[in-house]
């Protein structure tokens, strides 16, 4: 009996620890049951795909834009068809960007275009409202101060050729005389004298106008291009006089540079305005020329002014208003309103194309 008993109690004893060794097993099996811990992975790795998508992959179309950018003229907009048309913008003040109340600047066109065009997109009575008010007071200020239809010519030209109304071009023709004045190259090509010269071509179709035109663009062919040489000159005179010259002068400057890098290399000063020059050039040439890489080049610096000096809340440089920067200089940036109004008119004729920010 006593071998009996002790033989039974080894075998009790190896039947407990094998009970006690499976449970243990079982236990530190258990956390790796897929059913448990897999979603819960997948899950995870979802979450961080979407948090760490780069913001340009979100995309807007150039309407979107324009819009989102008239917000920003709106705010500059003072009431009786006038407009502040500067901001400093500087990271120590609140709010961010101020008004800037010295600023030279006394052209509101692209302003008054702006509306119009914003108007003719959407048939949205609140911008034909903002666009009559605006031209009204061109007009207005025309008749103190004829320097005023100088500057805002490109506005009257667009209202005589919507309206056929003889006060547009009466305005137009108050200052007509003096882009037939003979002057230094320089100075008619920064204050644009050959847009106004094509434009009175077309709305007199006195030809006195488109010889003064030709007469300055071929004595520019001599020297050294530029883009607003090509803006100002060789794009108006193709336009008015069909000479291939100009146009194979203008494609040639293109086809000779990769305009991205050029402007890169702009690191202050009114970058906004060569960026602006560079869509505007290119998308014409793009619409005579559709083989060429000028719309890539276009959409190319487009994507690059929005993710550079567009001021809005996915990338916030300032106050996140949706106004554009037009210069750069180190801690101070500057808004002009009228940049931004130009902008809006370049994105609006690309309205359907999906742009990066």
């Amino acid at each position: 009996m006593g071998i009996k008993l002790i033989i039974f109690l080894v075998i009790l004893i190896i039947v407990a620890i094998a009970a006690s060794f499976g449970v243990n097993l079982l236990l530190e099996q258990k956390p790796t049951n897929p059913k448990q811990e897999v979603p819960q992975l997948q899950t995870n790795t979802q979450q961080t795909n979407t948090q760490s998508t780069p913001k340009s992959s979100q995309t807007m179309t150039g309407l979107e834009i324009a819009l989102s950018s008239a917000q920003f003229l709106d705010k500059t907009a003072k009431g009786d068809g006038t407009f502040n048309l500067s901001y400093n913008c500087d990271q120590s003040t609140n709010p961010k960007c101020v008004i800037n109340p010295k600023d030279p600047s006394s052209s509101s066109d692209m302003i008054t275009l702006a509306y119009l065009e914003l108007f003719k997109k959407t048939q949205a009575n609140k911008y034909k409202v903002k666009a009559d008010q605006a031209i009204e007071a061109t007009l207005k200020t025309c008749q103190i101060n004829p320097k005023y239809c100088d500057w805002n010519f490109l506005p009257l030209f667009v209202w005589f050729e919507d309206t056929k109304d003889q006060k547009y071009l009466d305005a137009m023709l108050n200052v007509a005389d003096k882009f037939m004045i003979d002057q230094p190259l320089k100075n008619t090509v920064a204050n644009n004298h050959g847009h106004k010269l094509e434009m009175l071509y077309k709305a007199t179709g006195d030809k006195k106008y488109l010889n003064k035109l030709l007469a300055q663009t071929d004595e520019l062919l001599s020297g050294t291009l530029n883009q607003q040489i090509i803006s100002n000159n060789l794009l108006t005179s193709y336009r008015a006089s069909k000479k291939d010259k100009y146009l194979d002068a203008a494609k040639d400057y293109y086809k000779k540079i990769y305009v991205l890098d050029l402007l890169r290399k702009t690191s202050a000063g009114n970058v906004l305005f060569s960026e602006m020059l560079a869509i505007e050039n290119l998308s014409y040439l793009a619409s005579l020329d559709p083989s060429s890489n000028f719309l890539q080049q276009a959409n190319e610096v487009a994507d690059f002014i929005i993710k550079t000096q567009w001021d809005n809340p996915e990338n916030q440089q300032f106050d996140a208003d949706y106004g554009w920067l037009r210069d750069v200089k180190g801690d101070l940036n500057i808004k002009a309103t009228v940049h931004t109004a130009r902008i809006i008119r370049l994105f609006l004729k690309m309205d359907n194309q999906k742009f990066y920010f």
